[in-house]
């Protein structure tokens, strides 16, 4: 089961909070091998109302990223089909958040789209 640190959600929420209603998108950074999401790297990004993009050509060769997170601005947490093509590129861990915007509505994808479990440490 993937860790996530409580301080990496209480930011998601912020952004997710800060960006509305435009979706917000960026890189979920830590350690692959013990399943724990200890940070997010934000990148250069588009924030649009229907989408979001990330220049992935710039992420850094020291980077250590593990999957993504993005906001969408409804009530759905699903993810569409450009969502499931981005899991399937970028990591093992992937989040969406929608509104009203808190823990409670973060939901963690696999790689397939699959909804995985999460547990919140500090």
């Amino acid at each position: 089961m993937w860790k996530i640190k409580k301080s990496v959600l209480e930011s998601i929420v912020q952004a997710a909070q800060n960006t509305h209603p435009n979706e917000f998108i960026a890189l979920l950074g830590g350690n692959l091998k013990k399943q724990i999401v200890e940070e997010w790297v934000i990148l250069p990004s588009i924030f649009g109302s229907h989408h979001a993009s990330i220049r992935m050509d710039l992420l850094p060769y020291t980077a250590c990223t593990v999957g993504s997170v993005h906001s969408h601005p409804g009530f759905t947490n699903k993810p569409s089909g450009a969502d499931k093509h981005l899991f399937s590129k970028e990591g093992e861990i992937h989040l969406i958040i929608c509104l009203p915007f808190s823990f409670q509505t973060i939901q963690a994808y696999s790689t397939k789209g699959t909804p995985l479990e999460f547990e919140v440490i500090s």
